[in-house]
């Protein structure tokens, strides 16, 4: 049985499906605001879609951060929802699902930019502007949701690592006694496990005298051996 051919390329994939957890996390929530309000100043600054001939830079700042704010929690919900549907899925695939949910969500987000546009410039907003509106809003999307999932990314590794790291307690003579090495089932493994991590083990890697379980869904410490674990799950 050859459990880990390739535990950077196990990990990589796992820290990826991973991913949609943390992006429900108020931290994250924070960084994908922030990321927005940056790209709203950039903007405004700029002024893309002609904004720059027609409108001034306070017209251009209420105009961008009017549109961002309406379209801003929906796109960061669905961006979660992509990953979470795609998570069981390789890298790869992961990637294309994220770029596809880009691409169809600048479909809404640019119907509601063109016509809040109408309101800033009715005259700008007669001309045949869609197809560029189209592109701006993409690309907002593309750089946002990059930087989310890139932060979601390092916190997955972040907690991997502090996991890793982290030596459990001492068993006491309060607490109750572990069953037998190699006397364990299937069953046995996985009551070592917290519930929070399931039981779709994608990773087993020793670290001393503990295993570190890695799950699609999060990673934890036991006391066992790697043999044993591997004769547990057959």
């Amino acid at each position: 049985m050859k459990l880990a051919p390739d535990s950077s390329r196990v990990q990589g994939r796992s820290v990826l499906q991973c991913a949609y957890q943390e992006t429900l996390d108020r931290r994250l929530i924070a960084v994908s605001a922030s990321a927005v309000a940056g790209t709203v100043i950039v903007y405004a600054v700029l002024g893309p879609m002609g904004m720059e001939d027609n409108l001034g830079p306070l017209q251009r700042l209420a105009f961008v951060g009017t549109v961002c704010t309406l379209c801003w929690p929906l796109c960061h919900a669905f961006s979660a929802t992509v990953l979470y549907l795609a998570r069981a899925r390789p890298p790869i695939q992961i990637l294309a699902f994220s770029v596809a949910g880009v691409l169809f969500m600048a479909i809404p987000c640019s119907a509601v930019a063109y016509a809040f546009y109408g309101l800033f410039d009715p005259v700008g907003a007669a001309r045949d502007e869609l197809p560029e509106t189209y592109l701006n809003v993409a690309v907002l999307l593309a750089v946002c949701s990059s930087l989310v999932h890139y932060a979601a990314c390092q916190r997955v590794k972040l907690k991997r690592a502090r996991a890793t790291n982290h030596e459990p307690p001492r068993a006491t003579a309060k607490q109750t006694p572990t069953p037998a090495q190699g006397t364990e089932g299937a069953e046995g493994f996985f009551s070592r496990l917290p519930a929070t991590v399931g039981r779709d083990v994608v990773y087993l890697g020793v670290s001393g005298h503990y295993l570190t379980v890695v799950t699609t869904v999060g990673s934890c410490l036991i006391l066992m051996r790697l043999t044993d674990a591997v004769a547990a799950l057959g």
